[in-house]
């Protein structure tokens, strides 16, 4: 029971706008989110613990302010020490002409928007965060006709209008709705404790009261390669930010030429893969940036991206496009990887009561331990430290429909290499002696045509042979046909004795060629 109330204290869920507070432990800190979608309304989190941190894909959280792009999601965060992590949920529309945030307020402050007959049918927004309540105080100019509310949860889809006495609070929602020309007002704020503020506005809208400009990011980063297949035709240069632990096997690919790059303070490093390396599969060991460079027109690749990490491989194996490849084990409690790489077929695997682990390309165990012939749809990861009980032997035939380069990585002979990345330096990982080999069906039928057609082959040159040999015994004349009893030696030796026959005129007028002599 104690174990289970220490975990849920360092995470917290988030179901709706307001402010917050998840202690780490043991570095790391996890965040539900469990938001409700809005239309035309987004959810901002301002951090009012100004420090780095990095999400589990190692992807660092410098930024104060995020919008929240997703609303049903995990984040784990770590920093490098423990510490409580503050922060606000806003919600307000997502139009505007000025968005002005304020962290940290002065424990005695003001902020005026003055009057200015350029500010008509405009909205005002004003974000507040502090880690101890704070008072405001709003007031508005004489005749200053136009609208003010806020929500004393950041929640500005159910907000206040009375501004007679806003109670205490760590975060505040203000909007600022121009419908004449406004007069002076002004927000007087007063805080619990000093602090040095932060005030920024919205690079989307214009600065109102606040000169420092901020571009917000989304809170979770979607231009991260995931677990899948890709074909990309390239015209141009492309980049893809890669997490680590992540592989990477090029099924195919054309005119490319590629680099993994990992960048370091003051420092990056490149590692060479594609054309003309060989190196076409990665393994990216930290958080990188996976560059595809085409040379020549018509270029193109297509990869397979895995959620994995070799390090507990023994023999590491892939197999790309149409293979048939038999794995025989060879050492006792060392564990087998197999990567498969292709767009579209099917996997079969023998023989019967074959012993593995088959791992989808996220990374998630499909939980097949001992089965018959199996055979899969799509590329997958197969672990095993035995394979069979009786021979210890795999077959992996893979029949693929799509355009892929039949190809196999299979020990430190191997044509193509499977290269581990991190940064200063890369390995190889497929420095291991082969442990399998490709199995050359023996198809009769295939021997049978093959010796088919070189009989007819043969026969076809003789006929041909005999018929240009015999051929100078004869003359076609133009007008017809005319038969000419030849007096000297004829270029091909008789068979007849030339004497024992009188010699034969054809007649003009007979046409018919008849045999007088018959």
């Amino acid at each position: 029971m104690f174990v289970l109330l220490i975990s849920l204290s360092f995470s917290v869920s988030i179901y709706q706008p307001g402010y917050y507070t998840a202690e780490e432990y043991n570095l790391f800190c996890t965040i539900d989110f469990k938001l409700e979608d809005f239309k035309n309304y987004n959810y901002y989190r301002i951090f009012s613990t100004f420090r780095n941190f990095y999400t589990d894909d190692d992807v660092k959280l410098s930024d104060s302010i995020y919008l929240i792009n997703k609303l049903q999601y995990t984040l784990k965060i770590h920093a490098a020490s423990n510490t409580n992590i503050s922060f606000g949920i806003f919600l307000i529309p997502s139009t505007f002409n000025s968005l002005e945030f304020l962290i940290y307020p002065s424990s005695t402050a003001s902020y005026t928007i003055k009057n200015n007959n350029n500010y008509r049918f405009q909205k005002y927004y004003l974000l507040i965060l502090n880690d101890e309540p704070f008072n405001i105080n709003i007031s508005k100019g004489h005749k200053d006709y136009n609208r003010i509310s806020y929500s004393r949860s950041g929640n500005l889809l159910r907000n206040e209008t009375d501004l007679r006495q806003i109670p205490k609070t760590k975060i505040l929602a203000i909007e600022y709705s121009v419908n004449t020309c406004p007069c002076n007002t002004t927000y007087k704020i007063s805080s619990g404790k000093f602090q040095f503020p932060l005030n920024y506005y919205d690079s989307r809208g214009e600065p109102l009261v606040f000169l420092n400009k901020v571009s917000i990011g989304p809170l979770f980063d979607d231009t991260f390669l995931k677990a899948g297949y890709y074909h990309y035709n390239l015209t141009d240069t492309i980049y893809f930010n890669v997490s680590k632990n992540t592989i990477i096997i090029f099924s195919n690919y054309r005119y490319v030429h590629g680099y993994a790059i990992f960048e370091q303070p003051f420092v990056q490093y490149s590692t060479d893969i594609l054309y003309p390396t060989n190196n076409t599969a990665i393994e990216f060991s930290l958080k990188g940036i996976l560059e595809l460079i085409p040379y020549e027109d018509q270029a193109f690749c297509d990869f397979m991206v895995y959620n994995y990490t070799t390090k507990s491989c023994d023999y590491t194996l892939v197999i790309s496009g149409k293979q048939s490849y038999q794995i025989e084990k060879q050492e006792i409690g060392k564990l087998y990887c197999v990567f498969f790489a292709f767009g579209k077929g099917q996997i079969n695997i023998a023989p019967k009561n074959s012993i593995y682990n088959a791992v989808n390309a996220s990374g998630e165990d499909m939980f097949i331990r001992q089965v018959n012939e199996m055979t899969y749809d799509f590329p997958l990861l197969i672990i095993s430290d035995t394979w069979d009980t009786k021979k210890n032997k795999i077959t992996f035939e893979t029949n693929t429909f799509s355009d892929d380069l039949n190809y196999t990585i299979d020990g430190i002979e191997s044509k193509y290499s499977f290269i581990q990345a991190n940064g200063p330096t890369s390995t190889k990982i497929n420095k291991n002696y082969k442990v399998g080999s490709e199995i050359i069906k023996n198809n009769k039928w295939i021997t049978i045509s093959v010796i088919l057609l070189g009989s007819i082959f043969v026969f076809t040159l003789i006929i041909m042979g005999s018929y240009y040999y015999i051929r100078p015994c004869f003359k076609h004349s133009k007008e017809g046909m005319e038969l000419e009893l030849i007096d000297q030696k004829p270029a091909c030796p008789p068979n007849i004795n030339e004497s024992a026959l009188p010699t034969f005129h054809p007649s003009t007028e007979n046409n018919s060629f008849i045999d007088p002599y018959l």
